[in-house]
C-alpha cells in the first residue's frame, strides 16, 4: 500500500497561496497605475465603463508581460490614420442608410 505524502499537498497549497498573493499584488499595482494614468491626464472616469477600455485591458492582458505600448509616433501616425479611415467608412455607411431612409436629400 502507498503511504499518503502530506508534504506534497502542503507544498502545493503553499505555492498556490504564494501565486495567489502575487496575482493580487500585481493586479493592485496595475489598478493603481491605471488610476494614476486617469487622474494625471484628466481623463474622465466614465471612460472606464467604455467597451473600448475593457477591450484594451483584455488585449494587453492576453498579450502578456512583454507587451510594448504604441509609441507617440505610432499613435499620431499609423493608428490615427487607421481610426480616421474607419470613421470615414462608418460615416459613408450611415449616409447610405440615411439616403435609403429618405433622411438625406
Amino acid at each position: 500500500m502507498n503511504e499518503l505524502d502530506n508534504t506534497g499537498i502542503i507544498k502545493k497549497r503553499r505555492s498556490k497561496s504564494i501565486q495567489s498573493n502575487t496575482d493580487v499584488n500585481l493586479r493592485e499595482d496595475a489598478c493603481e497605475q491605471i488610476a494614476r494614468f486617469f487622474y494625471n491626464n484628466a481623463i474622465t472616469l466614465e471612460v472606464a465603463k467604455s467597451d473600448d477600455f475593457q477591450k484594451m485591458c483584455n488585449l494587453i492582458a492576453q498579450h502578456g508581460p512583454r507587451f510594448k505600448p504604441p509609441s507617440y509616433d505610432e499613435l499620431r501616425g499609423k493608428y490615427l490614420r487607421q481610426q480616421v479611415a474607419e470613421t470615414k467608412e462608418s460615416m459613408e455607411e450611415h449616409k447610405t442608410y440615411w439616403k435609403k431612409q429618405g433622411a438625406l436629400s
